[in-house]
């Protein structure tokens, strides 16, 4: 199997004309147009797998590696990367044709629901001359529409019956996520302040006294404003957010003031400090009921994302999955 996909991915690097869009449509590179619709419509003549006896083209997994690489933000040029990509295209087609017989099978969907998606396509794309204009654009007929959008109607349906209706998120389940994950619903304590940092050995008297004197010229000012002090070589005034592991004794002094208020002179273990507190927000423990649905929402799509693989395992058992090695691969 894995040899097979190397097949795949050989055919895929043979189309560099055809570069697909946000949503796999065709976009033309430069003068390069004529030669692109020619690879596409090779491309759609070249059958890569069959599900239970219907095709998947090259044509499609090209499509789909252009809606991953938008929707995933996949930018990787690398072999190994393309190749990975060139897989998860033909693994999700695959699923998504099972889904599709599936839901055909079970008559989730009647051409009124057809009818009424196409009609709202016209609308939206300005009425029927400007709808013919977007299918000319997009290379595809009103037919070949039809059946995209019975695809996806069909199998967005079945999705929900299938995997949204199974997945239910008990009210004791979010509460024990609260409770094993209460540490990540914190805001953390904060400390901001005006560091006045000298360079004066704080163990001499003398820097006691200057530290003293820039405190009082800082008390002084009307506006307590220590970044209007003069710089004289002995200091320098910084914004500083005090973590209380780092810096220990300002982030006692800081607890000690108000905001707007200018602290002692503090000795730290390699320089003085004075500092004004600018803000202080206290730690937030966030209680259940503020987090409640954003744990129920993870828990749900943890649960959907399981439901959804088991769903595919269902979908794969007794399926004919066939993964083709064509005559041009081989050339």
């Amino acid at each position: 199997m894995k040899k097979r996909y190397l097949v795949i991915f050989s055919l895929f690097l043979s189309f560099p004309h055809v570069v697909f869009g946000a949503e796999g449509s065709p976009a033309p590179q430069g003068n390069s147009g004529e030669r692109k619709g020619r690879d596409r419509e090779v491309a759609k003549k070249i059958v890569v797998a069959k599900v239970n006896g219907s095709d998947i083209t090259m044509e499609a997994v090209l499509q789909m590696i252009g809606r991953i690489k938008a929707r995933g933000g996949h930018g990787a040029s690398a072999p190994g990367d393309q190749k990975e990509i060139a897989k998860t295209a033909l693994d999700r087609l695959i699923f998504q044709e099972l889904a599709y017989q599936k839901a055909k099978s079970a008559g989730v969907i009647d051409e009124k629901d057809v009818d009424a998606a196409v009609a709202n396509a016209k609308k939206n794309a300005g009425g029927e001359e400007e709808y013919r204009k977007l299918l000319e654009k997009e290379n595809m007929t009103d037919g070949e529409l039809r059946v995209q959008v019975e695809r996806k109607l069909a199998i967005e349906r079945l999705y929900t019956k299938e995997v949204t209706d199974k997945v239910a998120v008990k009210e004791q389940e979010v509460k024990e996520a609260y409770g094993r994950e209460k540490g990540k619903f914190v805001v953390p304590e904060k400390v901001s302040v005006d560091d006045v940092v000298f360079f004066l050995n704080p163990d001499e008297e003398d820097s006691m006294e200057k530290a003293e004197e820039i405190r009082g010229r800082i008390n002084a000012d009307i506006d307590k404003d220590p970044w209007k002090l003069v710089p004289d070589g002995t200091f320098i005034v910084q914004d500083l957010v005090v973590r209380k592991g780092k810096e220990k004794e300002i982030y006692e002094a800081a607890k000690k003031i108000r905001i707007g208020e200018v602290s002692g002179v503090i000795k730290s273990p390699d320089s003085l400090h004075v500092i004004k507190l600018k803000e202080y927000t206290p730690e937030k423990q966030f209680a259940f009921e503020e987090v409640r649905g954003m744990i129920e929402g993870k828990l749900k799509a943890e649960a959907e994302k399981k439901r959804l693989n088991e769903w595919e395992t269902e979908l794969k058992k007794g399926a004919m999955i066939e993964i083709i090695e064509t005559r041009e691969s081989k050339e």
